[in-house]
């Protein structure tokens, strides 16, 4: 139930945290911290924003939810001014209808990117299988040799990466990939393929982001920071 009550969306400019108020918030919030605790550090240090369907959380429910985040290294977005009155302007930002001339941006994030569905699974990929989605994709598990993942969005493992993944499956390529470990037989995202030397073979267990720039695919460390300065 947790994926229907939280879903964590990783973008280029902060991790969204969807939230479905629908549900009581002691449900939301036992969620909220089974995905974190899931996670087992992997968003340590990653700035977050809270984009709940509607405006039925009280300030207190808010910072109740923040504490719970800080507890688990993540750092809030400061709002300044400008994106305080973004944010609240009016009740049509709840349903993802901003004003005409604001409709791109929500905290520098587009609407394409609040909108796209996401989905969280726990599973590791044995030899000969594959997973496509439409949307982004957090995968709590190993994508092993001869394996392979597909999605249209970004893909995030919380695990190891030997086997194929393919981001921004339809052509995108602001798309990224963020692995814990990331050594994949191949790597495409949009209509480009990349595939690791022996040299960079990982040393060590650190997590690393695969995005494009300049026409090709780079793969470097993943920082607190490495999201915010993709574009």
């Amino acid at each position: 139930m947790n994926q229907t009550i939280i879903a964590i969306k990783g973008t280029l400019k902060c991790l969204v945290i969807h939230i479905d108020t629908q549900f009581d918030f002691s449900d939301i919030k036992a969620a909220l911290k089974n995905h974190l605790s899931d996670s087992n550090g992997f968003f340590k240090g990653a700035k977050f924003k809270f984009h709940p369907s509607d405006n039925t959380l009280t300030p207190e429910q808010y910072k109740d939810l923040e504490h719970l985040c800080l507890e688990y290294d993540l750092t809030p977005i400061i709002e300044t001014d400008d994106t305080t009155k973004e944010i609240v302007k009016n009740d049509n930002i709840a349903e993802n209808k901003l004003p005409e001339e604001e409709h791109t941006s929500f905290l520098g994030i587009s609407d394409s990117e609040l909108n796209q569905q996401s989905h969280f699974i726990s599973k590791n990929l044995r030899n000969g299988e594959k997973l496509t989605f439409k949307g982004n994709l957090i995968l709590l598990g190993d994508i092993n040799p001869g394996s392979e993942i597909v999605a249209t969005g970004n893909i995030v493992v919380m695990g190891s990466v030997k086997g194929v993944v393919h981001a921004g499956a339809e052509g995108d390529l602001s798309s990224f990939i963020v692995a814990s470990i990331l050594d994949p037989m191949q790597i495409r995202i949009g209509n480009l393929i990349a595939c690791k030397s022996e040299s960079e073979s990982i040393k060590n267990h650190s997590p690393e982001i695969a995005q494009v720039d300049q026409g090709q695919i780079v793969i470097s460390p993943y920082l607190t920071s490495a999201l915010s300065k993709a574009n």
